[in-house]
């Protein structure tokens, strides 16, 4: 199974610097924030200020999130004097005041996101505008959207689709949508112990076989294997039993946090092992890696292995 080539440390930060795409996170926002690009334009060629544009916008988000608050006290005063039919409308207005909310909850971390440096004319190629059924998508999903582990994952994902249209698939952002939190924070654990192949994520077969454990209060203890097994139903990862990494007859890098050595094998092969599938690497761009213990140990037993030439017989290990 193939993936792009990807690395964790260009993972969303804030602040990001990629030029030319905050007109399409305005335009993504709604009507409100549309028609501030002029505003932000102004601000910008009059002081220069590498945060003029994403300070507008914050400032123009923060006027809408109490217009917002306002309406929903003056129609709670409104419903409990409201007769029956009255109620009824009231109530769908309030449920909309809700979801708003919600989507201007997600805006606010994506400016958290947005580009701090001064805008520039971008190439012809990359004004391409985002996806109407991508962004109808990511709506409803913000619209539901309350969770803060959920809220940070769909302001990146806007982020991340806003500098690239076409980089996160939508079921990538359905999953995000609508995936249970712990799957979430099995998915997040898993990311941390992945050794990067020349950019590719992998874990070799004989470290998911061992019983390494993950000890995480939102899971419980698991093994590294039924924390595979958790992903990969999902599509997150692909079958450890199917999948694996094809090695070329050249120099690779391998590399876990800040530890790496080049591997040169001496003919082309394939490993069985754990890879992400193409879900799985767009959610992972999402992900900022947090080295662990058990990440530590899979990088190490791969050098001696690789180094030796013979897999290393698994053996029981804690994290």
């Amino acid at each position: 199974m193939s993936q792009e080539p990807i690395d964790p440390s260009k993972s969303l930060q804030p602040p990001s610097t990629q030029g030319g795409w905050l007109s399409r996170l305005i335009g993504a926002c709604g009507p409100w924030a549309a028609g501030l690009s002029d505003e932000a334009s102004k601000r910008m060629a009059q002081h220069r200020a590498r945060q003029a544009a994403v300070d507008v916008l914050r400032e123009a988000l923060s006027a809408e999130v109490k217009t917002l608050a306002k309406a929903r006290e003056e129609l709670l005063l409104r419903r409990a004097k409201a007769k029956d039919v009255e109620r009824v409308r009231i109530d769908n207005d309030l449920k909309y005041i809700t979801e708003e909310a919600r989507k201007c909850r997600v805006y606010k971390v994506a400016f958290d996101y947005a580009p701090q440096a001064e805008q520039t004319e971008e190439p012809e190629q990359s004004k391409i505008a985002l996806d109407e059924v991508w962004l109808d998508r990511f709506h409803e999903a913000a619209r539901k959207c309350n969770e803060e582990w959920r809220v940070d994952l769909l302001a990146k994902a806007l982020t991340e689709e806003s500098k690239e249209p076409g980089r996160l698939g939508l079921r990538s952002l359905w999953l995000i949508g609508t995936m249970e939190e712990r799957l979430f924070h099995a998915f997040s654990e898993l990311l941390d112990m992945f050794l990067l192949f020349d950019g590719n994520w992998f874990i070799p077969d004989e470290d998911y076989a061992t019983d390494y454990e993950v000890n995480n209060p939102k899971l419980g203890k698991l093994s590294l294997g039924q924390v595979i097994f958790l992903t990969a139903e999902v599509g997150l990862v692909g079958d450890p039993q199917m999948s694996g990494y094809s090695w070329k007859e050249s120099p690779m890098e391998v590399s876990y946090a800040d530890k790496k050595f080049e591997y040169s094998p001496d003919l082309p092969r394939w490993d069985k092992g754990v890879v992400l599938t193409q879900v799985g690497t767009q959610i992972a761009r999402l992900h900022a890696p947090k080295p662990n213990n058990v990440g530590t140990r899979i990088f190490d037993n791969c050098r001696k292995r690789l180094n030796r030439g013979t897999p290393e017989a698994p053996r029981h290990r804690n994290g």
